[in-house]
Formats: C-alpha cells, structure tokens, sequence
C-alpha cells in the first residue's frame, strides 16, 4: 500500500473543499430561488410596491384568497394610487355584503382624489365611526373653500 506524498493529500483535500463550498452555493442559490415573497413582509417594511407587485399576481393567477383585494386596495391607496385603490374598493363594495369599511376606504380615495361630494356621499354610507367623522370634516373644509374661491384670486396670480 502506497502512501501518497503530503503534496498530493493537500490537493486531493482542496478539491474536496472546493467541491463542497460549490455545492453549498448551489443549495444556497436554489434555497432563495424556492423562498416566496410573502405580504406581511412587504406589508411590515412598508413597501407597498412589492405588495401590489404580489398581489396583482395572485389576483391573476388565482392564488389569492379573500384578502388579497383588500390588501391591494390598501396597499394601493399608501402607495398613492388612489385610481387604482378606488377601484378595488368598488369592486369589494358589489360584492355579496361587503364590509361596511369600504365605504370610507372608498370616500378617501375619492378624497384624495379631488372629489369631494362623492366622497361626502361615500362617506355616509359607511358606518359612524371615528374614521367617518374625519372624512366628513375634511370634506366640509375643502367644500367651503371652493365656495369661498374667486376667479380673482389663486396661486397663478404674480
């Protein structure tokens, strides 16, 4: 039986090494290939562009369950996208009884949006809560200053 020299054992032995470090890095790639994305992580970072990314996606794929607008809906209003938040609530409000809430999801977009009677009309139709109050003010507020507004004055006058 041969003994081989120090030389060749230590080569033998990082080849070993090599091999091994690579295929480790091949699970690794393969692990974060497998992992999804998933909501409460976006929702928890605050990054609503991931979170309609996802959900968008499982709307439609169909992977989505009863949440999934809900949550494209919030997740659409934080991100700015008041078009696109309304729509989802006016699609859960035909819904077979939608939670009363959309309502004044709704009227905030609508809000956001620049339309304050529909917004106002949203508004009462949801339940008199906190949130429905503060709609309603901030409404009254911007009513009144668009009746109070003369051609004359503005923020175009130099």
């Amino acid at each position: 039986m041969m003994i081989g020299t120090q030389a060749e054992m230590h080569t033998s032995k990082s080849k070993l090494v090599k091999k091994a470090v690579a295929a480790s890095k091949v699970d690794e790639k393969k692990a974060a290939g497998d992992k999804k994305p998933k909501l409460e992580e976006f929702i928890k970072t605050r990054d609503y562009t991931g979170a309609c990314i996802l959900l968008e996606f499982q709307k439609q794929t169909g992977e989505g369950n009863k949440e999934t607008l809900p949550w494209l809906g919030y997740s659409a209003f934080h991100l700015g996208e008041y078009k696109k938040a309304l729509d989802v609530y006016t699609d859960l409000l035909k819904e077979k009884e939608p939670d009363p809430n959309y309502h004044l999801f709704a009227a905030c977009c609508q809000f956001n949006l620049g339309l304050y009677k529909e917004a106002e009309e949203q508004a009462l139709k949801g339940p008199a809560v906190p949130l429905q109050n503060r709609i309603l003010f901030h409404v009254a507020h911007k009513l009144v200053q668009l009746t109070h507004a003369t051609p004359n004055r503005g923020l175009s006058q130099r």
